[in-house]
């Protein structure tokens, strides 16, 4: 089984972690990665997919016009996060990421993302 989702819109750079008041770590997590959750979530319901449980592999290409806009990983991060408990248990079931960032002169900002099962892949070759 395998979601496909295109996120019609850019994505920011996630946060860095940083330390908080009383010397403790913490990540800050946007108002954007609650909103994508939610896209996420509507798209599946839409499409009628139901949340992967085992081991998967994320192919994503993040198409951006105009020039690049944050750290390709804090994207990636950003990406990860609105979708872990929507299309995902948890992002530690993440086996695997084939990703680009592209670059385009004109066209609209988007990432395009297909979430498939690892289970079977190993012995079919990615």
């Amino acid at each position: 089984m395998s979601i496909k989702i295109t996120i019609p819109f850019p994505i920011p750079s996630q946060e860095k972690p940083r330390i908080g008041k009383y010397g403790n770590w913490y990540s800050p997590t946007s108002k954007f990665c609650e909103d994508l959750q939610l896209y996420v979530a509507g798209q599946m319901r839409l499409k009628k997919y139901i949340r992967l449980e085992g081991d998967v592999i994320i192919s994503g290409n993040v198409f951006y016009s105009g020039k690049k806009s944050g750290d390709f990983d804090h994207i990636l991060s950003t990406i990860f996060d609105g979708i872990k408990e929507v299309a995902l248990k948890d992002d530690a079931q993440i086996m695997g990421i084939e990703s680009f960032y592209i670059i385009q002169n004109s066209g609209q900002d988007c990432v395009v993302l297909e979430i498939r099962e690892a289970k079977n892949l190993w012995k079919e070759g990615l």
